[in-house]
Parts: C-alpha cells; structure tokens; sequence
C-alpha cells in the first residue's frame, strides 16, 4: 500500500459502512493512523482484515480502536499468543460486548481460531440470552406501547392476544 492510497483511504473512512483489506503486504506501519481514523468515526464500522500479517504494534492499535468497531472480521489473518492476549484484553474492557462481533471469516486456524471460539463463549457468558417463556397458544406478546386489536380482528392462522399492560 502507498501513503497516497492510505491518505485517500482515510479521508473517506467516516463515509464507509465497511472496511475490507485483503492481503495488504504492508499494513502494520499504517495501523496507528487507521486506528485514529477509526476511533474518530461518528459511527461504528466492520473491519475485514484478510490475510495479513500484523506485527505486535499493529495489533496494539487495533485493540485501541474496538470499540468503534462492529464487526472485525480476521480471516486467515495469523496472530501470535501475544496478539491474542492483547485482543482479549481489549475485548474484555469494551462498554458492551452486544455491539461488537468477531469473526475469523470460517477459516480461522491456530491462535486466531482460539480466540474467535473463546469470544463466543466469552459473549455467552457475559450476556446470556435471556430466558424463553412457553407461552399459552392464545397469547401474544406486545410491547408496551403497542395497542393490542380485539380477537376478532386477528387473522385466523396467528394466535389471540392477550394483553395486560401496567
């Protein structure tokens, strides 16, 4: 990649949805400002980084840029032990884990594998989902706000409602 691309890139970034790098051979030494560009969003982005190689420093900036990121998305991107650490770490610290995904594109391998698996028990346990409830089959549920039609308006393949507001 050429400073050029990158400054183009980056001037552009706040407009993107998403972001996707495939097998840019020179990334790491551009990772600080990309990290700062991220991090300056008005809205979060989602983050492809395939097949790279990411020096520890690049993964440092990453991990700073997280929480302005809604999917990050590493397929067959190696990372060290180190690195792994470092995500995880970032990953723990996020104000809420419920707007962040990571994936390893369905080819993740070795530490990389490690840590997408670990990221999805991790988002289990720490935002379970909540409980099920069996419902009758004549009953609904409506949020609060919603006006609820009388049982003979109900088409007849859906269940009557039965509605209590407090």
């Amino acid at each position: 990649m050429k400073d050029s691309l990158m400054e183009s890139l980056l001037l552009h970034l706040d407009a993107m949805k998403r972001l996707c790098l495939i097998a840019v051979t020179n990334l790491s030494p551009y990772m600080e400002s990309l990290s700062n560009a991220i991090n300056q969003r008005s809205n979060k982005i989602r983050l492809e980084l395939w097949h790279q190689q990411l020096n520890y420093d690049a993964v440092m900036y990453l991990a700073g840029c997280l929480g302005n990121i809604s999917l990050l998305d590493m397929g067959d991107t190696n990372i060290s032990s180190d690195q792994c650490r470092v995500l995880k770490q970032a990953i723990q610290q996020l104000p809420s884990i419920q707007d962040f995904e990571l994936d390893g594109g369905g080819r993740a391998t070795g530490n990389l594998k490690k840590l997408v698996e670990w990221f999805k028990q991790y988002k289990r346990l720490t935002n379970p989902e909540p409980d099920v409830v069996d419902a009758e089959p004549d009953v609904m549920v409506a949020e609060p706000d919603v006006r609820v039609a009388e049982p003979d308006v109900v088409p007849e393949r859906r269940s009557r409602i039965k509605c209590n507001i407090l």
